[in-house]
């Protein structure tokens, strides 16, 4: 028993610091990421993983104008294969003033558009990469600051895990819909997310009281996260049809919204059910906290999407 929980303590206080490390290692990386990408010629609209056409648009992009839909899959630029954004910069190389786009949507019909590129502009990328990279290197920062503060506490390590996935996910939201070079970290920090601010529900700022007679509970989350992981990682591997990965980012959504919401809820709990005047006043601060970061996000984006609807994301207002 004794070498049991040995173990475990040694994945609890290990997990997070990797993910804190996988996370410094996305704000090192984005950045150049970025640059690279705004080297080849834009042509009005992001792609997600499997050349999936983004949601992510303004209305007068290139592609956009021209009749190019969300989620439609890119298939060929100037009749030459496209299956990365390698292979689209190697078509992009020698484009002139107008470029062919060969795509299929959903129901497998092809069709044909042209657009004329032109460069990614720095005001679009202080929006688009910017503002998500920002506020992804304050996540770390804060996870790293509280971590130092109390290392011996698992709710700090939770909070941790919390803050590293979240910086993956914010700093890399650019690269997901550009190169795809981080994506497979930015898809598994979802439902990283999701079960950290479970586990944050159960144990901070105090430990639920069920949790302490039943410890074993606070694994649940991380099998939650480990289920849903196991397909996210698949789709983007390995897919078996290009629009697989949307419903396992739903599923995660999903997670996190209820990660949430349970973390709210357990917080006004405390503040109506806690015997001590510390816990209740620190959980009014926190539900106040909490539902000011949370709150827009949540019931714009992440709900909605968790129940199937397909909802544009405001990152120049959501993320901050």
């Amino acid at each position: 028993m004794t070498s049991f929980r040995k173990l475990r303590n040694q994945i609890m206080q290990t997990l997070p610091l990797g993910f804190a490390g996988v996370s410094l290692l996305v704000l090192l990386l984005s950045p150049f990421m970025a640059f690279r990408w705004m080297q080849q010629p834009f042509l009005g609209l992001f792609l997600e993983p499997h050349g999936v056409v983004s949601q992510l648009a303004r209305e007068n992009w290139a592609a956009k104008k021209n009749g190019v839909q969300n989620y439609d899959q890119l298939i060929t630029v100037n009749d030459k294969s496209i299956t990365n954004n390698t292979d689209l910069r190697a078509a992009l190389a020698n484009a002139g003033a107008t470029v062919s786009l060969g795509l299929t949507n959903q129901q497998g019909q092809p069709y044909q558009v042209r657009v004329e590129p032109r460069p990614f502009t720095r005001a679009e990328l202080v929006v688009w990469f910017g503002i998500p990279y920002i506020v992804g290197m304050a996540f770390w920062f804060i996870g790293i600051w509280a971590y130092r503060l109390s290392s011996d506490k698992r709710s700090s390590l939770a909070f941790l895990a919390f803050t590293s996935s979240a910086s993956t996910i914010t700093a890399a939201y650019f690269d997901m819909n550009t190169t795809q070079a981080l994506v497979l970290l930015w898809a598994l920090s979802l439902p990283v997310a999701g079960g950290a601010l479970l586990h944050l529900a159960m144990d901070f700022p105090k430990k639920m009281s069920f949790v302490e007679r039943y410890p074993g509970l606070q694994w649940l989350p991380w099998l939650l996260t480990v289920a849903l992981a196991i397909p996210v990682g698949r789709e983007i591997l390995a897919p078996s049809h290009p629009w697989g990965y949307i419903n396992t980012w739903l599923w995660s959504y999903a997670a996190i919204s209820l990660g949430i919401l349970v973390f709210l809820g357990a917080l006004v709990y405390r503040v109506a059910r806690s015997h001590s005047a510390m816990i209740r006043q620190q959980s009014r601060i926190i539900v106040f906290g909490s539902a000011l970061a949370f709150g827009p996000i949540m019931v714009t984006f992440l709900l909605p999407s968790a129940f199937g609807q397909l909802v544009r994301f405001q990152v120049n207002i959501a993320f901050p």
